[in-house]
């Protein structure tokens, strides 16, 4: 319909284009924009958003001779505005009233129907949705400052020391130069582009958002009935509308009849994997329960994680680490696609994981763990009340301004999780180290960094949100390899030879990667699936009331 309503317009305007007529249309014409500007008569912007910023534009724009930006002086369509119509058939302009505005005047000045001083109200008010297409487009919909100080005070609230650290990685732009040239380059659809990162989810998100837009537009799917249950083989009545439900989003395209087949069971198993659910093909409560999410939130949350995308960086390199905080999982991304993939844990909601981007710059073989002063107070005291020899077992040394104390000889009930503790905590090289036998290093204001552990055992778990932040790997010396393949210093005999010795060295590495830490939800893997992943921290219901 969209399509069809944009071929009329285009139509219609060249039509109206071609019309022989040297007659104004308009029997009395007051004064153009250009003439009150000259005049410094701004009433035309009385009441328009960013006012100043607006009649600047229109100041310069009169100074070549020309009235409008959207149309020709003699009121008639422009390309750019057969532009804006396209971008608002996309769903590219960010104006709730854009499309409205847009179909109700195009039809008026098609047909003559137009007042003069209603065509420019029209002419500003588009530029007033082209300013916030802009901004929206590069900065997001959300004020990002705000809506970081407004959750840290949540966070706050819940717990004093449970800190929200996310960091804006985009560069700042200078917005009204951005749109001068915009409309010198006579391109504005070009232009937009420019502005959007090319991360690839962005691109393969937004193309999904498309299909559930439509499954929203043609009604969207009923709900299915909790109940027993439900294993491969069985003849039951819910069956069927299980299976029309699949059929929007898995596709399941058998008839809907009430047998649990093999055909029903693959795509029930997708459906688990996507949702984060044991992938096993029964259906009981949980994934009912996932089955009845209106696709109206299924929405929110896809357009929650583009908004997200827009505070990257608009150009990622070829290649990148890249590890998703809600889906337990590290990536290395060459080329757009994922070349090693292993699981990660993850910091816990109390202790969460910032989300920033740094640079891989090094790692340590044998490493010793300087534990954290937060740590020290929030677990290790309270170990050491009940068992004094706690430290010695695993092998950590206690000092203090350099002298080592030994643990046995401190009353730690003198202390609490509020108190300044005067000890530094080390644990030497071992099996029993708590960063394993290696780490990866890149220098940040929240001295985090990837290691490996020596709890192996939280990576068989689905849900691995356990550490104190910082992100341990499941398979650190495939990851090792994968960072220093080529460099011949760093041959797996040199690394064994290393690790055999005990020794703690520390390496420089030859290719440093950008690594970015992301909060995303909804996520495009590699085999096209969206996957929806658990909201750990409680992010997405903070975020989604800045919407």
């Amino acid at each position: 319909m969209k399509l069809l309503y944009l071929s009329i317009l285009l139509v219609l305007s060249a039509y109206a284009k071609d019309i022989n007529s040297t007659k104004q249309p308009f029997d009395d014409i007051p004064k153009t924009i250009c003439e009150n500007i000259f005049e410094a008569n701004f009433q035309d912007f009385a009441g328009v958003p960013r006012k100043e910023f607006i009649i600047d534009l229109y100041t310069d724009n009169c100074k070549k001779g020309r009235n409008f930006f959207w149309l020709d002086n003699n009121t008639k369509l422009n390309s750019r505005y057969l532009e804006l119509i396209e971008l608002s058939n996309n769903g590219e302009l960010h104006s709730n009233k854009a499309e409205k505005l847009l179909k109700t005047q195009t039809i008026a000045l098609v047909n003559g129907d137009a007042k003069y001083k209603d065509i420019i109200a029209l002419d500003i008010a588009l530029s007033d949705i082209f300013i916030k297409t802009i901004y929206n487009q590069y900065y997001g919909s959300i004020n990002f400052d705000n809506m970081k100080a407004s959750i840290r005070r949540i966070k706050k609230k819940e717990d004093k020391k449970n800190k929200f650290e996310w960091d804006y990685l985009k560069r700042r732009i200078d917005i009204k130069q951005f749109t001068k040239d915009s409309f010198a380059n006579g391109n504005i659809a070009n232009s937009l582009s420019r502005l959007q990162t090319n991360y690839i989810q962005h691109k393969k998100l937004k193309t999904i958002l498309k299909k559930y837009r439509t499954i929203e537009a043609n009604g969207g799917w009923g709900t299915v009935r909790y109940g027993g249950t439900l294993r491969y083989g069985a003849d039951n009545q819910r069956v069927a509308s299980i299976k029309k439900r699949l059929s929007y989003t898995d596709g399941f395209t058998e008839e809907n009849t009430t047998i649990y087949n093999s055909a029903m069971k693959r795509a029930v198993v997708k459906f688990q994997r996507r949702h984060g659910l044991k992938a096993d093909g029964n259906i009981g409560k949980a994934t009912i329960k996932k089955l009845n999410i209106p696709v109206s939130k299924k929405i929110a949350i896809i357009k929650l994680n583009i908004e997200r995308h827009k505070w990257l960086p608009v150009s990622f390199p070829d290649k990148y680490l890249e590890i998703n905080v809600p889906s337990f999982r590290l990536r290395l991304i060459k080329d757009g696609k994922t070349d090693y993939t292993t699981k990660v844990v993850v910091g816990k909601y109390k202790r969460p994981t910032p989300i920033f981007k740094d640079r891989l710059s090094s790692f340590v073989l044998n490493p010793y763990w300087r534990v954290p002063k937060s740590i020290i107070q929030r677990d290790y005291v309270h170990k050491l009340m009940l068992d004094p020899t706690y430290a010695q077992r695993q092998k950590i040394k206690i000092t203090r301004n350099g002298v080592t104390i030994a643990p046995t000889d401190i009353n730690w009930f003198e202390y609490d999780e509020d108190s300044k503790i005067p000890y530094s905590f080390t644990q030497s090289p071992s099996s029993r180290n708590a960063l394993g036998r290696v780490k990866f290093l890149f220098p940040n204001r929240f001295a985090v960094y990837l290691h490996d552990t020596n709890h192996r055992s939280l990576f068989n778990r689905n849900y691995r949100a356990y550490s104190s932040g910082c992100v341990r790997v499941h398979k650190p010396f495939k990851l090792l390899s994968q960072l220093v393949k080529g460099d011949d210093r760093y041959s797996d005999k040199n690394i064994q030879k290393y690790l055999r010795s005990k020794e703690n060295r520390h390496f420089a590495l030859k290719d440093r990667l950008d690594i970015y830490i992301n909060y995303l939800t909804a996520y495009v893997d590699d085999d096209g699936l969206l996957y929806f992943y658990p909201d750990i921290y409680g992010y997405d219901r903070l975020q989604l009331k800045w919407m």
